[in-house]
């Protein structure tokens, strides 16, 4: 820890091993270490805020990744090169149950994990689990073994680099940090020694010399990730009253849309194939937060937010200082700047201005990068989107969806040509051909239709309304042109369209 922390020292250190060498064979100082415990004007400060509204659900067994993949919007597989993932628990509907940040226990089996999340939720969240657990191997109950801290940067200069959580270990090993997944402007989740409160302290100062850790209160996180647009916990998202992709866990990297089937996930992936996200959480900066200081946080709950017009566009979904979590319409809210109002019952109006969140910017590592404005006719022409959407409708049926190519080569399924072209959609339930590098790529999409050989009518692939051969007929042109066809397939058309 000297070499770390006094430059004084690391300079005496470096001359003398420059005049003696043999001396100091193995002598080394590690960059990002080094880098964090220096006093730079170029670097901001690390906050430190504790989270008493966090507690965790334990869950260990044999059984117990198979038991939380079929239960959670993400990916258990994440955990094989990482120590933490952001996921949700979603009801049959499709709605959230509550939100988490699953850890690899410290010190324990492989197969041993603390769920992170809002204190309220524990003991629903622990009934929920062991209502599925059915003859899985797994224990779950409630552990308090663990303190909850987050350490961040409010400010983060453009060629500053957060180092890796690793590098922040603590010597005497009580102490356990964690990159956050889901932004790397959220900074560090700390886990400490509930039994050692003022021990914690001490060790997280060793860790972060320049911090200023806040004793009991974690208002400055709160408002951190308010400006952020990002919800934790069950006041931000409420029990069965939001969806997932509504609370940005798209942007976050907390669905997976390869991994397969989960409580609430039909819902969850239709929703993210077709494209239509009409609402989002996005921050609010507020022009006079002392009117609302005195009030009750129960009448501040769902409470309307209007636009100039005095129409509803969205509700408040929590408030710390100047700064505030909105569930908004994107199409009503953007462009960004449009003044809103929060209007509260026996309160003067409070008027505040909401942007896109950060999280709007990152890409996410289970699916596609989107935009908050893909949604609404107000984004921006020019904004590239990862995949562009191509409208396909039957003529026949009405069916209609979005898909990713229409030709005969989709670029996502290689070595595949088809006969003619095709309306060409990703499998939302297959996974990605690089995770399953065995099977052959036309696992991998689905043919939703083509045109029409004869008319040039747009039709879909099911048997009531064309038939292939050599190329696609619709249900009209097969049967007026069916003595045009080969003796055996006439048989066939017929017994299809009869």
């Amino acid at each position: 820890m000297l070499l770390t922390r006094c430059g004084t020292s690391v300079t005496a250190i470096h001359t003398v091993r420059q005049r003696w060498p043999a001396a100091f064979p193995t002598l080394a100082v590690k960059p990002a270490t080094r880098w964090l415990h220096q006093t730079s004007p170029a670097h901001s400060p690390f906050t430190i805020a504790p989270l008493p509204e966090r507690k965790f659900v334990r869950v260990q067994g044999s059984d117990a990744v198979s038991f939380l993949q079929g239960l959670m919007s993400n990916d258990m597989r994440h955990l094989e090169h990482s120590s933490t993932v952001y996921a949700m628990f979603l009801k049959a509907n499709g709605r959230v149950f509550c939100d988490t940040l699953i850890y690899k226990r410290p010190g324990a089996e492989p197969a041993d994990y603390l769920l992170e999340c809002d204190a309220a939720v524990a003991p629903r969240l622990e009934k929920h689990l062991k209502l599925y657990r059915l003859r899985k191997k797994v224990q779950v109950e409630q552990d308090a073994t663990y303190r909850v801290w987050a350490a961040f940067k409010e400010a983060v200069q453009e060629e500053e680099e957060m180092p890796a959580a690793s590098d922040l270990a603590c010597p005497e090993g009580r102490l356990h940090v964690f990159k956050d997944p889901r932004l790397p402007r959220l900074g560090y989740r700390v886990l400490t020694d509930v039994q050692e409160p003022n021990e914690c302290k001490t060790r997280l100062k060793r860790i972060f010399p320049e911090a200023e850790t806040v004793a009991d209160s974690a208002l400055p996180y709160t408002a951190f990730r308010y400006s952020l647009g990002v919800g934790e916990g069950e006041t931000n998202l409420p029990d069965g009253k939001c969806f997932p992709l509504e609370c940005n866990c798209d942007l976050l990297h907390g669905v997976s849309f390869h991994k397969g089937c989960y409580i609430g996930q039909e819902l969850t992936a239709r929703t993210y194939h077709t494209g239509v996200i009409r609402k989002r959480l996005m921050p609010l900066e507020l022009d006079a937060p002392h009117r609302l200081a005195d009030c009750d946080p129960e009448a501040l709950r769902d409470v309307e937010i209007k636009n100039e017009e005095g129409s509803a566009v969205g509700k408040l979904r929590g408030l710390a200082g100047n700064r505030a979590l909105g569930l908004l319409r994107i199409e009503k809210v953007l462009p960004e700047g449009k003044p809103l109002t929060i209007n509260v019952a026996g309160e003067s109006v409070v008027r505040c201005r909401t942007s896109k969140p950060a999280c709007n910017t990152m890409a996410t590592t289970s699916a596609p990068s989107s935009t908050v404005g893909r949604e609404s006719a107000a984004s921006s022409a020019s904004e590239p989107t990862a995949h562009p959407s191509i409208p396909f409708r039957c003529e026949l049926c009405g069916l209609s969806e979005s898909c990713d190519y229409r030709g005969r080569r989709p670029p996502f399924a290689s070595k595949i040509e088809l006969p003619e072209e095709c309306y060409v959609m990703r499998d939302p339930f297959a996974p990605p051909p690089q995770a399953v590098p065995d099977k052959p790529a036309s696992e991998h999409y689905l043919l939703l239709g083509a045109d029409c050989h004869s008319c040039r009518r747009t039709v879909c692939k099911a048997s009531e309304c064309s038939f292939f051969y050599g190329a696609t007929f619709c249900r009209q042109c097969s049967v007026q042109r069916v003595q045009e066809f080969p003796l055996e397939v006439r048989s066939k058309i017929k017994k299809q369209f009869s």
